[in-house]
């Protein structure tokens, strides 16, 4: 980012993160997360999310898991569990034939869709 003169911000980071999730490349999604953190931007849903997809994509199921279960005990940032990361972790096991883990989320995906209804889930 430095070299490319981009201002360092929540935006910039997450999409950094995202076009690494779309590629695979969770190491450097694992990297951007550090150092945004490193430079005290809090981490978001989006970039979490971001961060889940790039774990899936990359091979790394239990490592996506690790992060989705940091964010439902209240992680670093007790933040929303976001939609969109239960999306990208079920997708990321299913691809990995990691059915049971993913069935496993469903309860979560049920409070998700009673919070989105009204209630409000705090990680």
């Amino acid at each position: 980012m430095d070299q490319e003169g981009l201002q360092k911000d929540a935006i910039t980071f997450t999409s950094g993160i995202d076009a690494c999730a779309k590629c695979g490349d969770f190491s450097t999604a694992t990297k951007l997360r550090d150092e945004m953190l490193k430079a005290g931007i809090p981490e978001s849903r989006e970039s979490a999310a971001a961060l889940i997809k790039a774990f899936c994509e990359g091979g790394k199921p239990l490592d996506a898991i690790e992060l989705y279960n940091d964010h439902l005990r209240g992680g670093p940032n007790n933040k929303v569990v976001s939609t969109i990361s239960t999306r990208h972790l079920v997708c990321g096991l299913v691809k990995r034939s990691e059915w049971q883990a993913a069935l496993e989320l469903y309860p979560s995906i049920q409070k998700e869709s009673s919070s989105a209804r009204g209630g409000g889930r705090a990680l």
